[in-house]
């Protein structure tokens, strides 16, 4: 299993910051971390899932597009999929 830790993170495009990451995971809205150290002060989070995270933004953001380029094109929302 690999891991990436919060400055690999950065490399691949998650610029939150620290605490921002701390909320998100709070409100289980990005994976959660693991300590890889007993006292916590090291930790990182499992590829796999920050891969289907980034995934799933993408999606989120693509879905979103659609609806605003159709919702500028005067179409019902539940037109939106058949719009693009």
């Amino acid at each position: 299993m690999d891991y990436l830790t919060y400055p690999e993170l950065r490399a691949r495009g998650i610029t939150y910051s620290r605490e921002h990451i701390r909320r998100l995971e709070k409100l289980r809205l990005f994976p959660m971390h693991l300590d890889l150290d007993p006292n916590g002060k090291r930790i990182a989070w499992e590829t796999v899932l920050i891969d289907r995270y980034q995934a799933a933004k993408e999606r989120a953001a693509i879905k979103a597009a659609k609806a605003a380029r159709a919702k500028s094109r005067g179409l019902p929302a539940a037109k939106v999929e058949l719009a693009a």
